[in-house]
């Protein structure tokens, strides 16, 4: 389990997810062996929420495959891929769902602080699916006098991604 942000704020999530995972979820959670979720919050959520037994309920870190994903070590591979990708030489890199509850809007604000701070700072980079939370991130963008660069559709785990978007501040 990643989370319980659909029963604790049904407000922010896409109508059909959070209704599918509202009405489906607890059932599936109760008729299961054990429930595996990604950290000890996530763990406390799902034990107040669904009155679950908690010899049942285990905490298991999300792990990474090492021999796919690794540093790239040769300049000449890292220089292709960031012109192919159009990306900075520094950046910081936000790969999440574009909607509220991943508060981009934050990201967006901290990097305007930044940028008060430091005479050239990283960019920051947002991969991910956007919902129409987009609008409001571009109009956030534009006030702060941020700059932005769109291109779609976006690079994700080597393929590209149909509703995904990549977006950079300048």
């Amino acid at each position: 389990m990643h989370d319980c942000y659909f029963m604790r704020h049904p407000e922010h999530c896409r109508s059909l997810g959070g209704l599918y995972m509202r009405k489906t979820l607890p059932t599936a959670l109760h008729t299961c062996d054990a429930v595996f979720c990604v950290s000890a919050f996530t763990r406390d959520e799902a034990l107040d929420l669904f009155d679950l037994d908690p010899n049942r309920v285990h905490v298991t870190r999300p792990g990474v495959d090492r021999e796919l994903f690794r540093p790239v070590t040769d300049s000449g591979t890292l220089e292709d891929a960031r012109r192919a990708l159009n990306l900075p030489r520094e950046f910081f890199l936000t790969v999440a769902t574009l909607e509220p509850r991943k508060n981009l809007a934050g990201a967006i604000r901290g990097m305007a602080h930044l940028r008060s701070l430091l005479p050239t700072p990283p960019k920051l980079v947002c991969v991910g699916a956007h919902d129409s939370d987009m609008g409001n991130l571009r109009r956030l963008v534009r006030n702060l006098g941020l700059g932005m660069m769109c291109s779609s559709p976006a690079i994700s785990g080597g393929r590209c991604c149909r509703r995904s978007t990549a977006w950079r501040l300048l």
